[in-house]
């Protein structure tokens, strides 16, 4: 059954990423995993742009900032494969894009830069929210 959560206020809103959970990921504090997600956009050629981003007063302004398209996006963000990612990521992310479980995979886990960084800003969220985490959990049953 899917989870549905188009409002942060029903019951599953707190999976959004307009949620108010703050969120301490990539060095750096979020207001929401929004912010977060957005300002990796510009990681790491416009320092200035995630920190427009950050700065943002909602997650609606955040994500304003993130779609202007005259803004260019790091080069990585809509590209296939984790080949093509510029520095080291952590192991445990590393393992993600490449599974060695020794079946054949057509595809890593995450084919894109971008679902990465979705998957490691929610990831945080539910990590360091107990609330977001026990309601996650609770999804086990839906």
């Amino acid at each position: 059954m899917p989870i549905l959560f188009f409002r942060t206020a029903d019951k599953y809103g707190c999976f959004s990423n307009f949620s108010k959970h703050p969120v301490h990921v990539y060095g750096s504090l979020w207001p929401t995993t929004e912010h977060a997600y957005q300002a990796m956009k510009f990681f790491p050629h416009r320092a200035d742009v995630q920190k427009r981003i950050q700065a943002a007063a909602t997650p609606r302004e955040a994500a304003n900032i993130g779609r202007d398209r005259s803004l260019p996006l790091n080069p990585n963000w809509e590209r296939s494969g984790g080949s093509v990612l510029q520095f080291r990521l952590p192991d445990y992310l590393d393992s993600l894009l490449q599974p060695n479980d020794g079946l054949e995979h057509e595809e890593p886990l995450f084919n894109r830069w971008k679902d990465l960084m979705m998957y490691e800003v929610e990831y945080a969220k539910a990590m360091q929210h107990p609330d977001v985490r026990a309601r996650l959990l609770e999804t086990q049953s839906e």
